[in-house]
């Protein structure tokens, strides 16, 4: 579990502005010392929430060799925590224990990977519906365009958030994605946004 998460917030370990980074190098820590983990190919694969999450980890730790945001939240946030269902809101005050609504709307507004973009330097996937309620499609287009680093950005028509039916497709698709960048197949340069039609 991460901040804010699960059994952290019982030991009130809330989520923060940078404490997500924090918890992924411990866990990269760990891998490092398990027999078994090839320390030289750590990924790290994250939807939802985990969208703009997993990015922050592999901004300030360069042992991500490749990393994955799905069903984007990448940007602003007013979309997910001002526009869409109070629970939203409601849960992420009780993963950061903020309560208080005019700090919680300051937190919010620091949420984005915009300052974080050119630190990103492994291959990078981002993933959203066409019509994602809750991150409009510009944020990942805006995101994808800051980005220096080898970089896809994959788009599934006619869907929302959680991709509906194209699910089971993405997970095999994503796999195969992380294999080819983990295995040194994306070089310097490569750019590439793939439009999936509708079903």
């Amino acid at each position: 579990d991460g901040p804010g998460q699960g059994e952290s917030n019982i030991r009130e370990t809330w989520v923060t502005l940078d404490n997500f980074e924090r918890a992924g190098s411990a866990a990269i820590d760990f891998l490092e010392k398990t027999p078994g983990i090839d320390a030289s190919k750590i990924g790290a694969y994250g939807w939802s929430m985990g969208s703009y999450w997993a990015p922050r980890v592999a901004a300030h730790d360069p042992r991500i060799k490749a990393v994955v945001g799905a069903m984007g939240v990448y940007q602003q946030k007013d979309t997910i925590f001002k526009h869409s269902k109070p629970a939203y809101r409601h849960n992420y005050m009780y993963m950061s224990n903020e309560y208080d609504e005019d700090k919680f709307d300051a937190m919010i507004a620091e949420m984005s990977l915009a300052p974080l973009a050119d630190k990103i330097k492994c291959p990078t996937l981002l993933a959203m519906g066409e019509f994602d309620e809750l991150c409009p499609l510009e944020d990942g287009e805006e995101l994808y365009g800051m980005l220096k680093c080898p970089k896809e950005l994959w788009v599934f028509e006619n869907e929302t958030h959680t991709f509906g039916g194209r699910l089971p497709d993405f997970y095999l698709f994503v796999a195969d994605w992380l294999k080819d960048a983990l295995d040194g197949k994306l070089k310097a340069g490569h750019a590439k946004r793939i439009d999936f039609a509708a079903r």
